[in-house]
């Protein structure tokens, strides 16, 4: 993969199921409805989106203080040597830093008028 594509999405997806949704539906109210049948106000939407996002980087975060372990798991065992285990850990502990303000940001307030 040479980068990521940061176009505008084709669709959404269904936080229930990850399948796609239909175009906001008005009647009898506004909502987004899937496939398999789920149907989500546009509050609930935005509520599982974030929901969704927390679980996923929270998820990602972990991979990266694992891989930090298995660097210094490695490096004990004599498989890597010292310093790459040292700078391999070191990177893995700075991205899940990261990705742990990211976690603890917080978003703007759904509007109450959807």
């Amino acid at each position: 993969m040479t980068g990521y594509n940061m176009q505008r999405p084709y669709t959404i997806t269904c936080p229930e199921c990850g399948v796609a949704l239909f175009p906001m539906i008005a009647e009898p109210a506004p909502h987004f409805e899937c496939h398999i049948g789920h149907r989500l106000s546009p509050e609930t939407m935005m509520d599982s989106q974030l929901k969704r996002l927390e679980v996923s980087l929270s998820a990602v975060m972990v991979v990266m203080k694992e891989r930090a372990e298995l660097c210094r798991q490695l490096e004990e065992s004599g498989l890597i040597d010292r310093e790459t285990a040292i700078k391999m850990a070191a990177e893995s502990d700075e991205r899940a830093r990261e990705i742990k303000k990211l976690l603890e940001l917080s978003w703007m307030p759904i509007p109450a008028e959807l």
